[in-house]
C-alpha cells in the first residue's frame, strides 16, 4: 500500500521516470562500470593500511561459522549453559548482518563503503570472543564478562554518537530559523576549507535571494564528483537538475545538451567551478574521457572567469552583445 502511494505521488510529480532511471537504469548500466573499485592488493595496503578494514567483515564472518558449527557438535554444551546461548544468538545476528551490509562495498570496495558490514561485525566478534574464551582455560565467567564489557562500550559509543549528532541537529536548526542568508552556513561536523569557504563568500555576494547557480568541475568529459555542498552551504537551488555529477552521466552529449538548455532557461548568472578532483583517477572506466565537450565550450562561450581561491573559480555570465 506504501508503495503504491509512493509510485501514485511520483506519477503526479513527474518525478517517476527520473526514480526509475536513478535506482535501476543508472546501477544496471552504468554504475558498476563506472565506480567500480577492486578489492585491495598487498601492495594497496602497504601503501594505506587502512585499506586492510574491507576485509574484516569476512574474517569476522568466517569466524563466526567456525565457532557456531563447533557449537553445533557440542550441543550439551549449549542446553548447559543459558549465558553462552544468548553470546551464540547474537553471534548469529550480528554475523549475519555484516554479511548483508558488506553486500553493499563488493562494487566499489572501500572502507567507507564496508562501514556498515564492519560494524555491524564487532558485536559479532565480541560475542565470539567470548564464546571461546569459555572453551579455553581462562578463569570461570571470564567470556561473560568480557562480553559485557565489549558491548558497554559499544553502548556507550553509540550514545556518544546519537548526542553529537542531536548537538548538530540543533546547530541546523538554529540556522534555519536565522534570516539571513548572506553567510554561507558552517555547521559541524560539516568543514569547509579556508579557500573553499572564500570562494562561497564571494559567490554568496554576487546572487540574488532565489537566483538559481551551478557547481560544475574544470572539466565534464571526465568527471570523478562535483561539490553540491555550495547549493546547501548558499541556500541555493541548482540550475539543472542534473546536478549529482557521476561519470556516464554529465559526461555525455544528451546529459550535457540539457544542462546547457536547464541553464538558459533558468537564467543561470553564476558559476562555482571546483578543480579539486579534475585529475583524480581509479582503476575503473570513469579514468576514460568521453570524448564530449560541450558543456565546456558552453561555459567558455558564455561565462567569464572573474575570481579564483586557490582550485576553486567563480565564473559570471558574459554581458550580452
Amino acid at each position: 500500500m506504501t508503495a503504491s502511494l509512493v509510485i501514485i505521488l511520483l506519477l503526479i510529480c513527474g518525478m517517476f521516470p527520473y526514480t526509475v532511471r536513478d535506482l535501476f537504469v543508472y546501477n544496471s548500466s552504468n554504475y558498476v562500470a563506472m565506480r567500480n573499485l577492486p578489492f585491495p592488493r598487498l601492495s594497496d595496503i602497504n601503501g594505506m593500511p587502512s585499506g586492510a578494514l574491507v576485509y574484516l567483515s569476512p574474517v569476522i564472518v568466517l569466524g563466526a561459522a567456525i565457532v557456531v558449527s563447533t557449537t553445533g557438535l557440542r550441543a550439551h554444551a549449549v542446553r548447559a549453559q543459558s549465558a553462552f546461548d544468548g553470546r551464540l544468538i547474537l553471534l548469529v545476528c550480528f554475523a549475519s548482518l555484516s554479511a548483508a551490509l558488506f553486500a553493499k562495498g563488493l562494487v566499489r570496495t572501500s572502507p567507507l563503503h564496508m562501514l556498515g558490514g564492519n560494524l555491524a561485525a564487532v558485536p559479532a566478534a565480541c560475542a565470539a570472543f567470548a564464546i571461546i574464551l569459555d572453551r579455553t582455560t581462562a578463569p570461570r565467567g571470564l567470556g561473560r564478562r568480557t562480553a559485557q564489557f565489549a558491548f558497554l562500550a559499544l553502548a556507550l559509543l553509540w550514545f556518544g554518537a546519537v548526542f553529537e549528532l542531536d548537538v548538530a541537529e540543533r546547530n541546523v536548526r538554529s540556522v534555519f530559523d536565522s534570516k539571513s542568508r548572506s553567510e554561507p552556513r558552517r555547521i559541524w561536523p560539516l568543514d569547509v576549507e579556508d579557500h573553499r569557504l572564500a570562494a562561497l563568500r564571494d559567490l554568496a555576494a554576487r546572487v540574488k535571494e532565489g537566483e538559481r547557480i551551478l557547481s560544475v568541475t574544470g572539466r565534464h568529459d571526465k568527471v570523478f564528483v562535483n561539490d553540491i555542498s555550495a547549493y546547501w552551504l548558499l541556500d541555493r537551488l541548482p540550475g539543472t537538475r542534473w546536478h549529482h555529477f557521476d561519470p556516464g552521466v554529465q559526461t555525455s552529449r544528451a546529459v550535457q545538451r540539457e544542462m546547457i538548455e536547464e541553464a538558459e532557461r533558468l537564467e543561470v548568472r553564476t558559476i562555482l567551478r571546483d578543480r579539486t578532483w579534475d585529475h583524480v583517477e581509479e582503476r575503473n572506466l570513469s579514468a576514460l574521457s568521453s570524448g564530449v565537450g560541450a558543456f565546456d565550450d558552453y561555459l567558455s562561450s558564455n561565462f567569464d572567469l572573474v575570481a579564483s581561491y586557490g582550485s576553486v573559480d567563480i565564473l559570471t555570465r558574459k554581458p550580452a552583445r
